[in-house]
């Protein structure tokens, strides 16, 4: 993702629609700008629409600012790969590194000839039941010392960000690197396949999901409550299950449950994952009841109207329900 703040020229007291500044943050030559975006007075809304045709590198930057109000957007990243390979060298050129050639990305296609739910459906008979740390390549750089060095997150953390904050991107890579590690390779169909056989590992019934990513966008996807119920009871046998638990947003206090549920009891005794389309909505985790239990709850709505938050209202109705009954 990268963001562009659009900010307007001038002042309230002394108003003339003027040219905007655009600001690209971070500030990668990837895409090109094509800005047509003048103020307008401050009591007025903002209006700004920004387009790019499909495999262009030009955005179209369309509309208007209201003075003194700056405007921030996102934009998706048409190749993310490419796009990491121009940071990278952009930095490194910063840095006063000479770097020969330009940054390309290549990638591999897969040559399984197979429909999708053929091979995500194949069976995986040694995909361990406890985890395992991945094996790593040794090379030896004794020759070509790192000019830098980053250590990355742990998984534990990256799966606590991807589950709070509903980091879609992260979600479709850790398929993918599923895919890899245990599968035959990193496309999302072999991603797809592991996922499959550990619910099947963890006693849910495979007439239960089906699923073709791994952020749950695609219109595809399908689970029952029971299954993810079944999930989360199979979890609290885990070693993982405290990382796990935590991981997930907490009512009242942060993640996507931060404005929700935000009085006892309920604060910080509700740990549960939200879902969320234009359509359907979910929540499902583990909440601490009135009597000291704790219990497993699974609640989806599908096919409500947009832009209502009737469902949500009486999603959180029932988990109150739920703690004060048990």
């Amino acid at each position: 993702m990268t963001g562009r703040a659009l900010d307007g020229v001038g002042t309230p007291d002394s108003f003339s629609a003027s040219v905007t500044t655009v600001k690209v943050w971070p500030g990668i030559a990837y895409y090109t700008l094509d800005v047509k975006v003048t103020t307008v007075e401050a009591k007025a809304a903002s209006s700004v629409r920004i387009d790019r045709d499909p495999g262009s590198k030009v955005l179209r930057i369309r509309g208007t600012v209201a003075v003194g109000k700056p405007y921030t957007d996102e934009i998706a990243i048409d190749d993310p790969a490419e796009y990491a390979a121009v940071a990278l060298k952009s930095l490194l050129e910063m840095d006063d590194v000479h770097v020969t050639g330009v940054a390309r990305a290549r990638h591999r296609l897969s040559e399984n000839t197979a429909g999708f739910n053929t091979e995500s459906s194949a069976p995986l008979p040694k995909l361990p039941l406890a985890a395992q740390s991945p094996t790593r390549e040794e090379v030896d750089c004794t020759a070509c010392p790192p000019h830098a060095e980053r250590i990355s997150p742990t998984l534990a953390e990256d799966v606590a960000v991807t589950l709070k904050v509903s980091q879609n991107l992260h979600a479709e890579m850790l398929l993918r690197r599923l895919g890899a590690q245990y599968g035959a390779d990193g496309s999302f169909a072999e991603g797809a396949r592991v996922v499959r056989q550990f619910l099947l590992n963890a006693g849910v019934d495979g007439d239960d999901f089906i699923f073709y990513d791994g952020s749950g966008l695609s219109g595809h996807d399908l689970v029952t409550p029971r299954a993810t119920a079944r999930l989360l009871a199979y979890a609290t046998g885990q070693p993982w299950f405290a990382q796990w638990r935590a991981g997930l947003p907490i009512g009242g206090e942060d993640g996507t449950l931060v404005k929700r549920f935000p009085n006892a009891p309920l604060k910080d005794h509700l740990f549960a994952k939200t879902g969320t389309l234009s359509e359907a909505r979910a929540l499902s985790g583990y909440v601490d009841c009135a009597s000291g239990k704790t219990v497993i709850f699974s609640v989806m709505v599908d096919n409500h109207a947009p832009n209502t938050p009737a469902d949500r209202d009486a999603m959180d109705r029932i988990v109150a329900a739920i703690a004060a009954s048990n």
